[in-house]
């Protein structure tokens, strides 16, 4: 799965990690991005019905066929991330 930028709400945020697991929770998925003025962002998405249900019958691991675990496009929320300041 290639997953570079998510538009959310109109406003445009380019991905700036892996995606992964929020904290080993795989009902839960997130992201570092940036926005156009280069604002640090989390994106969350949470996964689908079909997904869990495969997960809980043991169709599919966590890895495979990972594009199919969450609505990609759609996340759940954005949440802005204060950046640490670094004093020289």
């Amino acid at each position: 799965m290639e997953l570079n930028s998510i538009n959310y709400k109109g406003k445009n945020f380019r991905l700036v990690s892996d995606v992964k697991s929020d904290d080993g929770d795989t009902s839960m998925y997130k992201a570092k991005a940036v926005d156009d003025t280069g604002n640090a962002y989390e994106i969350y998405w949470e996964t689908t019905d079909e997904w869990e249900d495969a997960l809980l019958d043991g169709l599919v691991e966590p890895e495979y066929d990972f594009s199919q675990a969450c609505d990609w496009q759609n996340p759940l929320m954005v949440k802005r991330i204060q950046q640490e300041k670094y004093i020289q």
